[in-house]
């Protein structure tokens, strides 16, 4: 039997890496009260982000973060109290729970060394991979999902290798490999970026091991449904500005027939008026979302709630509003609709830079 094997591995010499080090980071604490099922809830957190970066040669950069959060308040939670009874009764029964709890953490989210190259950049290890250009979703953004009620909140790093190689003014090539227990299983992209004009766009292909929403296909007792499911796919995005109004748009969608079509596309708008008021509208369609209420099972639910996809249904809609009262104090309005089953949600907001490097935000649900 033969075996063979490639290892590459990159290590520092502990010299000194104290040299040049930076650090920084942030604290911030959040205090949440709900009525759910008839019942009032307090519950919240406290979080630390401890960063550092250091550059122990000319062309080396190692960077990690240390994130602690700890809750307070109601920590236990029972899923089903947040769905309908229609949804999770054929599978709990009349009282059914699944309940969670949120634990304390103390992790490294990101931990990473990026060496520069005259022809190319590497970055390898758990890294900030933030593609696309849509504010509340992102289609071409195969590794991380939002969290709706704040889409530019940081997203947690991802273990990858990734390569960037510019190739001329305002044009480039990126390859990201995002590595599983095999190589067919591996997450692989390659995107090729170029600026047109007034716009930026991307094109990519990607290949990668998706959950599959088996429960949605025909039922066929000789052969059980793959719970997965490798898909190439193509996409791309582009931003710019046309007459003072901000556009963009991205989309992804399968070189395969597959039966359940994961075909995504985005697009956006936003402008701010002469009384500096910003507005902002984006529309997103998710091929691999339920098109009716009605056929909705748990099993979706639960396909969504856990990152699977980028959304539980196929068309939703998102704005936002944003006025500033005075230097220090603004106001906005956040909504999000989803367009197939006629449900929305409106949360008034309001922003206090109360001193230097200290805010308070204020949100609101009714």
């Amino acid at each position: 039997m033969r075996s063979g094997y490639l290892v590459v591995a990159i290590s520092l010499l502990p010299m000194a890496l104290s040299a040049q080090t930076e650090f920084f980071g942030y604290f911030e604490t959040e205090q949440d009260m709900a009525k759910i099922s008839g019942n009032n809830y307090n519950y919240g957190y406290s979080k630390l982000r401890l960063d550092m970066v250091a550059y122990p040669a000319e062309s080396v950069t190692v960077g990690a973060n240390l994130n602690i959060r700890r809750f307070s308040g109601q920590k236990t939670w029972n899923v089903l109290d947040f769905l309908p009874k229609r949804i999770w009764e054929p599978v709990f029964g009349d009282t059914g729970e699944f309940p969670i709890t949120l634990a304390d953490t103390l992790y490294l989210d990101n931990v990473f060394i990026k060496l520069n190259f005259p022809l190319f950049d590497i970055t390898a290890g758990k890294q900030q991979i933030s593609l696309g250009t849509g504010y509340a979703w992102n289609p071409v953004d195969i590794f991380n999902i939002k969290e709706l009620l704040d889409p530019t909140y940081e997203q947690a790093g991802v273990t990858a290798l990734r390569m960037e190689l510019p190739l001329a003014d305002r044009m480039g090539l990126d390859l990201i490999l995002v590595p599983e227990d095999s190589w067919e299983n591996s997450a692989k992209m390659v995107q090729g970026k170029i600026g047109l004009g007034s716009f930026d766009l991307t094109a990519n292909i990607t290949e990668y091991n998706a959950p599959n929403p088996y429960w949605r296909l025909p039922i066929d007792t000789t052969t059980p449904p793959p719970t997965h499911t490798i898909r190439q796919r193509i996409g791309g995005s582009l931003v710019g500005e046309v007459l003072g109004v901000g556009i963009w748009g991205e989309g992804l969608w399968d070189l395969k027939d597959h039966p359940i079509e994961f075909d995504e596309y985005l697009i956006g708008l936003d402008y701010t008026f002469d009384f500096r008021t910003y507005l902002m509208v984006e529309y997103y369609h998710n091929g691999g979302g339920v098109a009716d209420r009605d056929s909705l099972k748990f099993d979706d639910f639960l396909y969504s709630l856990s990152g699977q996809s980028h959304s539980l249904m196929q068309d939703y809609a998102f704005v936002v509003v944003h006025h500033p009262l005075t230097d220090l104090i603004s106001v906005g309005l956040l909504g999000f609709a989803n367009l197939n089953d006629k449900s929305f949600m409106v949360a008034p907001s309001l922003d206090w830079s109360i001193f230097e490097n200290v805010n308070i935000s204020l949100l609101a649900s009714p």
